[in-house]
This record gives C-alpha cells, structure tokens and sequence, in this order.
C-alpha cells in the first residue's frame, strides 16, 4: 500500500537536504569572493531563494514541481552558475555585481511574500479549465494525438500554404513546442507510473526517447540549446511527478552526468555550429567548421561558454544597472494599442502594430552594434525591474511575479485535482517564466494568448467523452 505519510517524510527530509546544499553553496560563493560585498549579496541571494525548502521541511512535505520551489532554484541558478564556476567571475565590475545580487536577494523575498499572499486565488476559482482535463485512462491515446500534431506542423513549413503560414508562425513554434514536450511528459509520466511488472511500459520510454531525440536535433539545427535543455528538464519533472518522490541516487547521479555532458560539450558546440549556420552556410558546412572551432577550445573555454551561455540573465541585469545610471530608461509598448495587437494573431490583423523590436532596443541600449540589425534582445524579469524602477521595481515586480505563479499554479493544479495533462499546461508555461528570458508584460501577454489559443486547439484535439467531469 501506497504510505504517503512515509512519502512526505522522505520529502521533507530532502528538503532539508537541498536547503543545507544551499547554504553549503553559499559557503563557497562567500570564499571565492574573497570578502567581495557583491559575493557576500550572492550567497544571500542563494539562502534567500532556498528558505521555502527550509519551510517545507518543518512542514513535513514538499511538492518539488510547485512555482516557489522551481521559479525560485531556476532563476537563482542563472545568477550565480557564472559567479561560482568561471575563472572570470571576479573581473566582472564589483559595484555593479553587488547591485543586481542586492536586487536578487531582496527579489527573492519579495516572490515568496507573493506567493504566499495568494492574491490570484478568487480568479483561479472561474477561470476555465475544461479542456486541459482528461482522464487519466486514455493519457495514452491524448499522446499519440500529440505527437501526430507535431508531425503536422513539421510538414507544415514544406506545403504551399503562401504567406498564411508567415502570419501564424509564432502561434505554430509554440503550439509545435507544447505538442512535443506534452507527448513526452506523458510517456514519462505513464512509464512512471506504471507498474515494474508491466512489461508494456517500456514502450512509453522508447516513444519519448525517440521523439525527444528528433526535437533535440531540430533544436540542435535550429541553434537553440536552451530549447535543447527543456528536453531534459520535462523528463525529470514528469518522472518525479509520477513517482511523487525524487529519484534515486544512481538516478541523480545520471541526471548530473548528463548535464555535465549538455554544459561542457553540446552546447558550446551548438553555439559555434549556429555561427556558421546563422550566417548562411549550409547544415554540411556548419557541421564542417563547429568541427574544427571546437577541438580548439579548451575544456575550460567550452565550460565559460556554456556558463555565458547560461547567465544571460546575470549579464542583462549588469548592463541594465548601468543604463540606469545614465538615466536609460524603456517602455516595452508604444500605446495601448499596440499592447492589445500582442493578442490577435496576425493572420486576423495582418498589418498590426510592432509591440516590441528586440533589435532596434538592443541597438538603442547599447547591447549590440549600430550595425547588427539582426540580432535581438530580451529583457529578462530582473533586469526589465533593474532598468526601470530599481531596487523598488524589483521588490514590486517579483510581489506580481509571485501572484501571477501563485495563480497558475491554483488554477491548473489545485483546481484541476492534479490532472495531468493540466499539469503538462502548467509547467510549459511556468517553463517560460523560469527560462524564457523576457519581462513581466510580454510573458502574461504571451502565456495568455498560448493559454486562450491553447484551450481551443486542445478543445478539437481531446473528444467530449474525454473531458472529465469539472466544477
């Protein structure tokens, strides 16, 4: 019989665990600064993040995949990944360093006071939530309609669809996004929890593991490594979400083994075969050249580059504490119309409003050439705060932050009973919002028009005999 009473001691009790890495973390951060002010803020940062883990083990339980725990770990890790493994680490400008750490820690705080504050639940409680339901019995039938979309939309760029196909781009990269990572959360989720005498289950990992390959390689031509990572990191959290525990320390051995593997060899090459590919060389050629850069790199190069790669965020939020200390300031919309045309796709109003150029604002801030006109920039959370309220904008903007996570995580999990493929919904958005690399007003206004576009197109996908009976 299933002892959740032993489970959630087991949970806490890794709770703790992870609390005191934490802390063991922050130890080390505090020693390579060497008594740096901007490391002593960094390993506060690291202790702040990580105080709902010490609160979940005196709680006695812990859901590793709830918003104050990932939101929290992932974000802290872009900041201090750079900090705590690169050699470079302390040339970085020290003032500045100590700043945006500053701006963390105090983020931090301000995130978990959100969160906790559950400001978001009157409307999680009637919001819709019908079609992100199903029965858990046919999980298995909702994956194969997965992945045949996404078969769909691989096809979809081949036909001769005219500019139809421009127009709703952006709708078809997301929609394609979820299909595969949603198809292989299920799999995992269904090997998981499928009994070890079920020899049937293995047929859930080979199909995930194929499929995910397949998306690993289109990410991989597409030059996109963090789009690789989330391959990864679906896997992990649909397996511990179906054990309801965390895996096994041959598991978490293997898991550390891979992302070493990811961090000091695939993504530096990913990088130096995007270069190539980017500039318009073909697949072979880029193939040829990412070859011959990487044996050149030493394995201390390939590391800062994964690092670089890794802590844009930490690099943004340095560059943004400077900008405003010349006065810079941006708006990310330039009227109200402008912000409304970020819901309408454009295949229904062709000629709408630019609401963002990242090109012409990296041009404008300083972040790229006169002369680059395209390349683009994002401005993640912190940073966005940083350039345009300072410390207060952080405080105040990671209060939001942690209503709006708070929210979805009410709406898609509570409400939903846990059902899974809601589960799937939740953490591809709440994905977005650890890695996605933007701010505050375009991520709600990209996970609203992903939700309403998503709650149509799973409304076609999923029969009525599969919805599940809701309130």
């Amino acid at each position: 019989m299933f002892d959740v009473a032993r489970t959630d001691r087991r949970n806490g009790n890794a709770a703790l665990v992870i609390f005191l890495i934490n802390l063991f973390v922050a130890g080390l951060i505090i020693i390579k600064g060497s008594g740096s002010s901007a490391f002593f803020w960094t390993a506060l940062a690291v202790i702040a993040s990580a105080l709902p883990y010490l609160f979940a083990f005196f709680k006695r339980k812990i859901i590793f995949y709830e918003p104050i725990y990932l939101f929290l770990s992932g974000t802290i890790f872009t900041y201090i990944a750079y900090l705590l493994f690169s050699s470079k680490a302390l040339e970085l400008d020290q003032e500045a360093l100590a700043y945006v750490m500053t701006a963390c820690t105090f983020g931090a705080v301000a995130f978990t006071i959100g969160y906790k504050l559950n400001f978001g639940n009157f409307l999680a409680k009637i919001l819709p939530i019908k079609n992100y339901m199903v029965d858990e019995k046919i999980l298995g039938k909702i994956c194969l309609k997965l992945y045949g979309l996404w078969l769909i939309f691989t096809i979809l760029p081949f036909l001769p669809l005219g500019g139809l196909l421009d127009s709703m781009k952006s709708l078809f990269q997301n929609l394609m996004m979820f299909v595969v990572l949603g198809g292989v959360m299920i799999d995992i989720y269904l090997y998981a929890i499928a009994s070890k005498a079920d020899i049937g289950r293995y047929k859930y990992l080979l199909r995930s593991f194929l499929l995910a390959c397949v998306y690993f390689v289109q990410c991989f031509l597409s030059g996109f490594s963090g789009a690789m990572a989330s391959v990864f990191g679906v896997t992990i959290i649909a397996y511990i979400k179906g054990k309801n525990t965390l895996p096994s320390i041959p598991k978490i051995i293997a898991i550390i083994v891979t992302l070493v593997v990811f961090l000091g060899y695939i993504v530096p090459y990913t990088k130096i075969f995007r270069e190539a590919h980017w500039q318009g060389e073909n697949i072979g050629d880029s193939l040829e050249y990412a070859n011959d850069e990487f044996i050149t790199l030493s394995q201390d190069d390939k590391i800062e580059v994964s690092l670089t790669r890794f802590s844009d965020p930490l690099f943004m939020g340095l560059k943004c504490h400077g900008l405003r200390k010349q006065n810079v300031n941006i708006s990310r919309y330039s009227g109200f119309l402008s912000f409304l045309a970020r819901f309408v796709p454009r295949f229904i109003w062709k000629d709408k409003p630019v609401s963002f150029n990242g090109n012409q604002v990296g041009r404008e801030l300083g972040v790229i050439q006169e002369d680059d006109f395209t390349t683009s920039i994002s401005l993640p959370l912190l940073s966005n705060f940083i350039l345009n309220g300072g410390l207060w904008g952080v405080i105040l903007g990671m209060l939001g932050v942690g209503t709006i996570l708070r929210l979805y995580w009410e709406w898609l999990i509570i409400r939903t009973g846990g059902n899974f493929l809601a589960f799937v919904v939740y953490f591809i958005i709440l994905f977005s919002w650890i890695f996605g690399g933007d701010e505050i007003g375009s991520l709600v206004v990209a996970n609203v028009g992903f939700l309403g576009y998503l709650y149509i197109f799973l409304g076609f996908a999923i029969s009525k005999e599969a919805h599940m009976q809701h309130k």
